[in-house]
């Protein structure tokens, strides 16, 4: 009679949950120094004054698309039109205001309307199981098709707005850090993102990564063209390319999803502090709004990978298998 040695059930990857967090948080002190640098080199060359009211609404307003992005990232359906809707919320908004709707009222039905679209989006992506990216292409140029059919493929000035008080772009930029820092720690807490192991999971975790993503989009729109007072349509590349940089300088993996916690906050600070600096040196917008910006996607990309490859999985020891049984005695050896 033969004897088999009982399966060996291999151990599963044991994740490396501390050493990834202590990595990032690494790398997040290093935007802790860029940070101070830029904070540092713009009040020598231009005084405290420098840091007013503009650098803290660019702060607020790239941070919140950042977020936009950010949130899709980690679950990992990208939404590459929070730029575009971004823009389609503030026209819509511009335009409510125009036909004497109150301001909460256009601000909210602006952001309703960029929900329901990312609400389509995400459920094409779940339903068809396509790529985020790839959908959300389509809802870009649906935004920016609308955008430019409301406005006539002109700008909108809004009646009685621009200029707000310096308490509502720090509430604003509160808003931003506060979000952006608990939804990094609900990140952490829950382990998410995780592979969709169902079709309902799948489904619910695009229309989730898309409705999150629209709507913060939407707010970042209205609140950016509440504040300046017009709204035109175009310009969304740019914004596009600033959020992808601090999302990908962040620590943002672009092929998992993970990240630390104070990353998009500190990478929004030094993303608009170096803008700042390079407007001020006189330096053409084509190189500090698009092609730093596009340098600093490509670094984030390989620090992502970096931040990665600390955090993943040790694979388990290698199963020893139990000692086979000795073999039986043939009856004429017994």
């Amino acid at each position: 009679m033969t004897v088999l040695a009982p399966p060996i059930t291999p151990e599963p990857l044991r994740p490396r949950r501390g050493a990834s967090l202590v990595a990032h948080l690494g790398w997040e002190g290093i935007l802790v120094l860029l940070a101070i640098v830029g904070f540092a080199y713009l009040v020598v060359q231009e005084g405290i004054d420098v840091i007013g009211r503009n650098v803290w609404l660019n702060f607020a307003a790239t941070g919140l698309l950042a977020s936009a992005l950010a949130v899709s990232v980690r679950l990992r359906s990208v939404n590459l039109a929070v730029a575009a809707q971004a823009m389609l919320a503030g026209i819509i908004y511009a335009k409510l205001v125009q036909e004497d709707w109150p301001d909460l009222a256009a601000g909210a039905a602006a952001v309703v309307a960029v929900l329901i679209l990312g609400l389509i989006l995400g459920a094409i992506t779940g339903v068809t199981g396509a790529p985020g990216w790839a959908v959300s292409i389509g809802g870009l140029g649906i935004a920016e098709a609308v955008s430019f059919g409301l406005s006539d493929a002109q700008g909108l000035v809004v009646p009685g707005t621009g200029r707000a008080e310096v308490w509502v772009v720090a509430i604003w930029a509160a808003v931003f850090v506060l979000g952006s820092v608990i939804g990094a720690v609900v990140f952490l807490a829950t382990g998410l993102p995780r592979d969709s192991a169902t079709f309902g999971s799948r489904v619910l975790r695009a229309i989730g990564s898309f409705a999150l993503s629209s709507l913060v989009a939407g707010l970042a729109g209205v609140m950016f063209i509440s504040y300046v007072g017009f709204a035109s349509p175009a310009g969304d590349g740019g914004r596009l390319l600033s959020a992808a940089a601090v999302v990908l300088l962040a620590g943002i993996s672009a092929a998992t999803g993970r990240g630390g916690v104070l990353g998009t906050v500190l990478a929004t600070l030094v993303v608009v502090f170096g803008n700042t600096a390079l407007a001020l040196e006189g330096v053409k917008s084509w190189v500090s709004y698009y092609l730093v910006a596009s340098i600093a996607i490509l670094i984030g990309v390989v620090v992502g990978a970096v931040l990665d490859r600390v955090g993943r999985p040790s694979a388990p020891p290698a199963p020893v298998a139990p000692p086979a049984p000795p073999p039986p005695l043939s009856p004429w050896m017994a």
